[in-house]
């Protein structure tokens, strides 16, 4: 064979080698790109008669045909959060891949698979929610001094009032030094420091009553339980029968209950938070704890400054004109707090206006047919008056008061978080039977009540909105890392607030995930359906 010959045949072998190479190139090329797999875009515009160059976007293929050519949607970014759905054809040419688009256009693109960020799916886990440590107590703690006539009456089996009135009336002619004492209830090996404060304010018309008794306990353990510091407290109790009398006893209650929670809190060894401050009562005690939350000293009742009444009576004992200022007990404790929310049970408000001075959120529960606090406007004790000769006196011994619904229609008015229970039972201690056994409201009152709490741990709860344009935020600055998830669409872009979107119109569903954790502990997920 001549060497013109072998050149030929090997030139001839050369080229049909590469033919053979560029077609399976184009084979492998088109080949490499997966069906149904999202494939992020980028366009140059290197291309003859290509328009102006395409935003970019995202393509999903699900066809492949001979030569190579793959059919699919391109769903182009154009800024906003639905993107722009086009069919195309791709293909693979002259070193790159290209994309022929409805009206001829035909662009080079490079092509990535899209990867998601990782997703921790982790449910909403409360703080404070789930019984996780034992419970000690300190019991009998000192927290002031104070002149009053009793502190401490437990009641004794089911008396009517009039009895356990008349049994210590004696002791209203003279006032005394009384030690404030309450009980405190700590989580064994928490852990965590601060901790929220509990404050369970024990009823008895401001008359009896006492912190041990059983559903003050429990209620305390419970919480403690939970990881509160938990404490209640008694106070100073007593008047006679007159209307300003019990309005002064009333304001006396609250006095005790601001020194309790100043003591509780300057504590160190306690480890209180003092910006996560709750506080329940039941009947009297429901009243203090609203009075707690939202009477300032401006909204101080005329008869604890004293008066005519008050010089009259100071001739009987030992009145004070002016029972003083509601942080008179304990004035060396100037530590400030802030409460939360308020577990109303069965109380009421003298005033509806002292609502106006915070923002304090408030689960109540009352019976409509509540025979001694009311449940709308009226005098309190009426069950005491209701024979048509003796209603009269109600007004001289009690004041008209609003109860839990005129309370909750107010708070809604003025835009706080509010919860009322309304219950039908002809009874006013709901959690005791009449032999003072508890009911499973007992147990009901304070799961609801966790529940409420919970939901106020954080200074700055996780809000998903959506921006103009694509971005979804988080309206929360109080949290760490992120996890995000986009079901029908995609992440196009991420920050430390929130993420950049693109959904896909034809997806069946469109809904954003985002999970995280809180400074206390708590996770939190919320979601987003567009």
């Amino acid at each position: 064979m001549s060497a013109a010959s072998a050149i030929k045949r090997f030139a001839t072998r050369l080229l049909l080698g590469a033919v053979l190479l560029f077609l399976a190139s184009c084979q492998k090329d088109t080949a490499s790109l997966d069906l149904f797999r999202i494939y992020e875009l980028s366009f140059s515009d290197d291309v003859k008669n290509a328009a102006p160059v395409d935003s970019g976007g995202v393509v999903v293929f699900s066809a492949i045909h001979p030569k190579g050519r793959l059919e699919g949607l391109f769903y182009r970014d154009t800024g906003a959060v639905y993107a722009d759905t086009v069919r195309v054809t791709a293909f693979w040419k002259r070193g790159a891949f290209r994309m022929r688009f409805p009206d001829g256009r035909v662009r080079a693109f490079s092509c990535r698979p899209y990867e998601a960020p990782p997703f921790e799916d982790r449910p909403a886990v409360k703080a404070y929610h789930d019984p996780s440590y034992g419970v000690r107590v300190e019991k009998d703690v000192v927290y002031g001094h104070a002149s009053g006539f009793w502190t401490s009456y437990p009641p004794v089996g089911n008396q009517r009032f009039s009895k356990i009135y008349f049994d210590r009336a004696g002791e209203l002619t003279r006032k005394r030094d009384c030690p404030l004492t309450l009980d405190v209830y700590l989580p064994e090996d928490s852990g965590v420091r601060p901790r929220p404060l509990f404050v369970m304010i024990h009823g008895g018309a401001f008359y009896n009553g006492d912190k041990a008794e059983p559903e003050f306990e429990g209620w305390c353990r419970y919480f403690a339980s939970l990881g509160y510091v938990a404490a209640s407290i008694n106070y100073r109790m007593g008047f006679r029968l007159l209307s300003d009398e019990v309005e002064r006893a009333g304001y006396r209650a609250l006095q005790d209950a601001s020194a309790a929670v100043r003591f509780l809190v300057s504590q160190d060894r306690y480890g209180v938070d003092p910006q996560r401050v709750f506080v329940a009562g039941t009947s009297a005690g429901a009243i203090t704890a609203l009075n707690l939350a939202f009477m300032r000293e401006k909204d101080r009742p005329k008869s604890s400054r004293g008066g005519v009444v008050g010089d009259i009576l100071g001739i009987f004992g030992s009145n004070p004109v002016d029972e003083g200022p509601i942080d008179k007990i304990n004035p060396q404790d100037t530590a400030s707090f802030r409460i939360r929310a308020v577990g109303n049970m069965w109380g009421a408000l003298s005033d509806l206006s002292l609502l106006g001075n915070d923002n304090v959120s408030i689960i109540s529960f009352h019976s409509k047919n509540d025979p001694i606090v009311p449940y709308g406007y009226d005098h309190p004790f009426r069950i005491l008056f209701k024979d048509k000769p003796f209603e009269p006196l109600n007004g001289v011994v009690f004041s008209k008061m609003y109860g839990s619904s005129m309370i909750d229609q107010r708070a809604r008015t003025l835009g706080y978080r509010t919860q009322l229970y309304t219950y039908t039972e002809p009874a006013h201690a709901l959690h005791q039977d009449p032999e003072g056994n508890l009911t499973p409201h007992f147990y009901e009152f304070e799961h609801l009540m966790a529940d409420f709490f919970s939901a106020e741990m954080e200074d700055d709860p996780v809000r998903v909105h959506l921006e103009s344009g694509q971005w979804i935020r988080v309206g929360s600055k109080a949290v760490g890392s992120l996890s995000w998830r986009v079901e029908g669409g995609l992440i196009r872009e991420t920050a430390p607030d929130g993420i950049r979107i693109l959904l896909f119109p034809d997806a069946p569903a469109h809904r954003i995930t985002l999970t995280g954790i809180y400074p206390s502990g708590a996770t939190f997920r919320e979601e987003m359906v567009l």
